[in-house]
Parts: structure tokens; sequence; C-alpha cells
């Protein structure tokens, strides 16, 4: 199932880390548009991101909810005032998407990846799941940045994110913010 009325316009999935990326796709799901989260030091650069978003003619956006982390958790990688950037670029992103009066959904990680790395090596870390699960479904495109190495972990997972929401899994279309 598609998304009703997006045959005009992109679909948009955004990894809002500060090291995450933005997707654009088309209807049929064309990527028309990679762009790792622009940031200025380390803040995001919302001026850019909004002309992105405008330029990629979005119409509706999917945006990976942020997760909570406990700070004192032994297996959390991040330490509080790392906790309390994330949640606030992630706000950020919300607020830029919401200022351009633009329909936009928040997924969790697991609803996106559950679907996305469907008959990919389950025992695989979940970024190696991704950038198998987006090389299968768009073997034409590199995500590796012009002038880098290694592929962009958060190009990827936007792109999934976007490919998730244009194929209509969880009828996301109704779930609209």
């Amino acid at each position: 199932m598609y998304i009703v009325g997006m045959d005009e316009g992109t679909t948009i999935g955004i990894d809002q880390g500060l090291k995450g990326g933005c997707a654009a796709l088309t209807s049929q799901g064309t990527v028309v548009g990679l762009l790792p989260m622009p940031v200025i030091g380390n803040k995001i650069d919302t001026r850019r991101l909004k002309e992105w978003l405008i330029q990629k003619k979005a119409k509706f956006v999917s945006i990976e909810k942020a997760q909570s982390f406990k700070s004192d958790d032994r297996d959390s990688k991040m330490g509080r005032q790392s906790i309390y950037n994330y949640g606030f670029n992630s706000g950020v992103v919300v607020g830029v998407v919401a200022a351009l009066d633009l329909p936009y959904a928040l997924v969790p990680p697991k609803n996106w990846q559950k679907q996305m790395f469907a008959g990919v090596e389950t025992k695989l870390p979940p970024k190696k799941r991704a950038e198998i699960a987006a090389n299968r479904l768009y073997p034409g495109i590199t995500f590796i940045p012009t002038g880098g190495r290694k592929a962009h972990d958060g190009c990827i997972d936007a792109v999934l994110i976007a490919e998730y929401t244009r194929r209509g899994f969880d009828n996301i279309a109704n779930k609209i913010t």
C-alpha cells in the first residue's frame, strides 16, 4: 500500500542525529536526494535543512523517533550531555518540518528496521544490516559521500525510513502529526 496523494512531491526520511541524514524518494521509489545531516559545529544547520526540504518538494516527512536512554545504563554509550543533545536535535528537526507546515510522522527504529531488514542476516550489527538492505533496494546508488571512504550510515537509515513510509507500513498515513 502506498500513501495516497504522494504522486506529487517526495517522501522524505530523516535520521535526526548530528551524524544522521536525509533522503528523498519519488512516489515510484526513485532516490532523488541524499543529504548528510547539515551541521554547523555541533548544531543542525536549520537553514540548509529547510532549503533542502523545499528544493526536494517534500510532501511527507518521516523522522526517526528519538529513543530514550538511561544515562546510568551500563550498555549505553551516551553520557548525559549527549542524551540531551540527541533529544534537542530531534526537536530541532521536528521544528523545521513543522515550520514548513509539512505533514510528518515519528517512526520508531524497531518498526522500520523490522520491515526493511527482512531477509538480511539477523546476527549482523544493525548498521551492517541497514547497508545490506539499502544496497539491495538501491544497487545503483552510492551511499559514500564525495571524498569519503565508507557509506554514510545516516543517509542509509534515512533512505530506508523513507522507503518504509513510501510503502505505507503501519498505515503511517493515518498517524500524521
